[in-house]
């Protein structure tokens, strides 16, 4: 899991600062966003998605940027750890 990139997430899609979010955010109230946002996306990924359409703009992949699938299957599978263990994480 790229916890950089989920809490830089999360963080640009509510307005607030990482260490915020890092702080107040549990992983349900996280994984409920990035539902949501599958179906209403955040402002910045509305934009971004405006984007590529409209400018055939093609944004930079690096490394680090997990694709969607990615990103959802592995943060399920950390929520239903954090969900099995009455919340606490537990090694797999």
């Amino acid at each position: 899991m790229n916890w950089r990139w989920l809490i830089n997430h999360v963080a640009t899609g509510l307005g607030r600062l990482p260490s915020e979010v890092a702080r107040d955010v549990t992983l349900p109230e996280a994984q409920s966003l990035m539902d949501y946002w599958q179906e209403f996306p955040a402002p910045h990924l509305s934009l971004r998605r405006l984007a590529v359409v409209q400018a055939h703009w093609e944004p930079q992949k690096s490394e680090n940027t997990p694709t969607v699938e990615a990103k959802h299957d592995d943060f399920g599978v950390l929520v239903g750890m954090f969900n099995a263990e009455g919340g606490t994480l537990s090694a797999m």
